[in-house]
């Protein structure tokens, strides 16, 4: 999901996106989630950093 919406919001193909798995050791405590909330919550966060990306 995240990916695509990366690949969306930049114009990046998705091949160029590498998604890199969860660390839970260097990821602060966001508390508990569920699926559709988690979407949300981070989907809007990873649409807004790509949105300032410079993308040449």
């Amino acid at each position: 999901m995240f990916v695509q919406m990366v690949s969306e919001t930049t114009g990046l193909g998705k091949e160029l996106i590498r998604n890199m798995g969860a660390n839970s050791e260097i990821a602060p405590d966001s508390g508990t989630t569920s699926g559709s909330r988690q979407t949300l919550i981070t989907g809007e966060a990873v649409r807004m950093a790509a949105a300032e990306l410079n993308v040449a």
